[in-house]
């Protein structure tokens, strides 16, 4: 589950993909981070930006290495497409990454998207976007 925008904000795309059962780790590497770095290689992007709300993906990148065996091969794939783009990460806190929360819940659901414009959102999540783009205020209520 993800969100590929622009500079401005404005959304480029927004996935949500079901993997089934799986830890955290596999879900944060395989679904947020390749995922994501894939579509923005396929995309054509030269430059991103990686902001996520796991600091463990962060320190990994940042390390540059990622000691669970099971994961190596998303990891090798990852580094694949890593090499090929100037990047740089950070860590969000879970409450700026609103809309990849909605995404990753949907998925849990089996619901997946792959939407390439503001269009094919539903609505509660065109509103999320809306209000980020604008840095107007507002309540997140779990």
């Amino acid at each position: 589950m993800g969100v590929i925008r622009d500079n401005c904000g404005r959304l480029l795309a927004a996935y949500s993909v079901f993997l089934g059962p799986g830890s955290n780790n596999f879900t944060e590497m395989r679904s947020n981070l390749l995922e994501c770095v894939r579509r923005c290689y396929q995309l054509g992007f030269s430059r991103v930006e990686i902001e996520t709300d796991s600091q463990r993906l962060v320190n990994w990148i940042i390390e540059g290495d990622c000691n669970i065996w099971y994961l190596e091969d998303f990891w090798d794939e990852l580094h694949v497409y890593l090499n090929c783009i100037e990047y740089g990460v950070s860590h969000v806190f879970r409450e700026d990454n609103v809309m990849a929360d909605f995404l990753a819940k949907w998925g849990v659901g089996g619901l997946n998207s792959d939407g390439s414009g503001d269009y094919m959102l539903p609505d509660s999540l065109r509103c999320l976007l809306r209000m980020e783009i604008s840095d107007l205020p507002y309540l997140r209520i779990l």
